[in-house]
């Protein structure tokens, strides 16, 4: 997909410095953003739907058969999810510009959410890095200066957040196509772009924890629909028509917690698809501003079909294979479960770690052995879109599989009979569920308690239900 930008991204070689950035100055004495942090070759990040996983190169494939160079002016992206950094390096090669992008968090990062006042969102469960950086687009700057604002002042980010201290962390992503990217201000011209806009639209995404799109998810998502609907006195989005809200109050329905923000679509991975393909590629044009931000959940995975095919292999009926994680993911796979299991969830549901397959076929007697041990299957084949053109088979890393990972691990992948299916995707998953913290807790904090309640926006990380505020 290339070739779809007006101007060129800067891109290092891997040789050189294996980054893709932008090198905005930030004046004397701020804080400097970080470059951005590219992902490992063999790990992918995900977009949680409620039918299943958007990996971050379906994604950028529907972006790149949606846009081409005439039909476009400018594109920005806010990944809020865990890992949404991850999601970015599929995007940049696809040489959209003028583009910006941004993250809450690296590749190999969770992101947050909790209460926290604002001006915006006075006490209500948000996501953290949202939170600052919406505030600042409010105020009409610029998406690098929104960044900038974000990483700054994200209450868990590094600026703000005492790492040292045992506290979660996230370290906001940002990088552009260059100077004219680093100036689209959402809802307006761009002051260093020659072409005007004159059209706006905006898909804004909250997938879903157990079916249902988080209240702190609702809430960041509120807070960017009323500041996109209240510009130009609503003209400028169209009094919301060119706002495409999806969620899981589902089309006809509203964004739950808020009956008067309609939901356009359902949080699918339908949904997610025809955003790309209907409302975008049937309303944008060549002076029209994009801007994308998903708001809910997030995961990573170990690509194991990828390296299978850089080690010239297919995945082959019944034989064994081996293959070399790093220990990182390993030892983010044994926490994410031992976090789980002490806060009292059960294995066998994606929310833990789980080996994933996706096929364009219905593939009969499917099965998984991960070092030796055949994996127990979770629920039935999912019809990823609901038009049988994708399915997801999902299978249960029991708690003993998790542990014994290291990092010379080997699979086995068997089918019946004669089929010859093919796998678009393969990995061993961190887990889907990022609701790993109490229900509730958020919304009735003791009064006067010096206690503040995160909820981790994706498996991973070390998830806390309450912990002492950060001075």
């Amino acid at each position: 997909m290339g070739g779809l930008g007006k101007t060129a991204a800067i891109i290092l070689s891997a040789a050189a410095a294996p980054l893709l950035f932008s090198a905005p100055s930030w004046g004397i004495g701020a804080p400097a953003f970080p470059v951005y942090t590219q992902q490992s070759q063999y790990y992918d990040s995900g977009i949680c739907t409620s039918t299943g996983i958007v990996w971050d190169t379906t994604f950028a494939s529907w972006v790149g058969n949606t846009l081409n160079s005439s039909n476009y002016n400018e594109i920005a992206f806010d990944f809020n999810e865990c890992y949404g950094g991850g999601m970015i390096d599929d995007l940049t090669p696809l040489n959209l510009a003028p583009a910006a992008y941004t993250s809450a968090s690296s590749p190999y990062e969770t992101a947050w959410a909790g209460s926290r006042d604002t001006s915006t969102n006075a006490n209500l469960p948000a996501n953290y890095y949202s939170i600052e950086l919406t505030k600042s687009l409010i105020g009409g700057n610029t998406f690098m200066t929104a960044a900038q604002y974000g990483y700054n002042n994200c209450l868990v980010g590094p600026v703000v957040n005492k790492p040292s201290a045992g506290n979660p962390i996230e370290t906001p992503q940002y990088t552009s196509s260059g100077p004219i990217g680093d100036s689209i201000i959402l809802g307006q011209n761009n002051p260093e772009n020659p072409t005007n806009n004159t059209k706006y639209l905006a898909v804004l995404y909250a997938g879903p924890t157990k079916g249902v799109t988080d209240v702190d998810d609702a809430n960041s998502l509120a807070q960017q629909f009323n500041y996109l609907n209240g510009l130009g006195g609503g003209a400028t989005y169209g009094n919301g028509a060119n706002i495409d809200v999806l969620s899981s109050g589902g089309a006809g329905g509203n964004l739950p917690g808020y009956p008067g923000i309609p939901s356009d679509a359902s949080d699918s991975a339908a949904s997610l698809k025809a955003a790309w393909k209907n409302f975008i590629g049937n309303n944008t044009n060549s002076h029209t501003q994009i801007f994308f931000s998903d708001l809910g959940h997030g995961t990573s995975a170990f690509n194991y079909d990828l390296f299978l095919h850089d080690a010239s292999e297919t995945i082959q009926n019944g034989v064994t294979q081996a293959y070399t994680l790093t220990q990182s993911f390993v030892q983010q796979a044994q926490q994410i479960t031992n976090n789980l299991l002490s806060q009292g969830y059960s294995l066998g549901t994606t929310a833990f770690p789980f080996f994933e397959i996706q096929s364009p076929q219905q593939i009969s007697g499917l099965s998984v052995t991960v070092d030796g041990n055949v994996l127990p299957v979770i629920g039935t084949p999912v019809d990823l879109y609901g038009d049988g053109s994708e399915y997801e088979y999902d299978f249960e890393l029991t708690d003993a599989d998790i542990q014994a990972l290291t990092t010379s691990d080997s699979t086995d992948i068997t089918w019946s009979g004669s089929q010859t299916p093919t796998f678009d995707e393969a990995d061993l998953n961190l887990g889907e569920d990022a609701d790993v913290v109490a229900e509730n807790q958020d919304s009735v904090p003791e009064p006067g308690a010096a206690v503040l309640v995160v909820i981790a926006l994706g498996a991973g990380a070390t998830l806390r239900p309450t912990r002492k505020p950060l001075a």
